[in-house]
């Protein structure tokens, strides 16, 4: 992505209706801030973490204006908020679509629907995580 700038936008329009379709969205628009952020972050993690972040971004979104918070342009992973089960914001990720989607794993429009996984394999990860729903 690095050496193709310029395909951005087009690949942020491409996650966004995907992944707005599969959680009954409208975007209709992307703030300006929040491409321009998106053209000169540096993605260290591709393609993926673009996707990540454009879904995160959707799960708390509540207009038809996108916009998005992108991590510091300069910032460099911290490699000390790893742990053997998996990166922390992985797990932030996880409890926010869980939030979300009120804990539902299964179905259409469930956690496992939106994270693009098998339901049994996101229930294996919660497992192997310790996430457990708290109301």
């Amino acid at each position: 992505m690095r050496e193709h700038l310029e395909d951005i936008p087009a690949l942020v329009w491409h996650i966004l209706e995907e992944i707005g379709t599969r959680m009954g969205k409208k975007i209709e628009g992307v703030q300006a801030n929040t491409m321009q952020k998106f053209q000169r972050y540096s993605w260290p993690g591709n393609v993926r973490e673009l996707r990540n972040i454009i879904e995160r971004s959707l799960i708390l979104s509540t207009g038809p204006i996108f916009k998005a918070e992108i991590p510091e342009l300069a910032e460099k992973p911290d490699r000390s908020r790893r742990s053997s089960m998996g990166r922390l914001d992985d797990v932030e990720h996880l409890e926010n679509v869980l939030q979300a989607t009120k804990w539902r794993i299964r179905g259409k429009g469930g956690a496992a629907d939106i994270l693009g996984l098998k339901p049994t394999t996101l229930e294996a990860r919660l497992k192997k995580l310790g996430i457990n729903r708290r109301d």
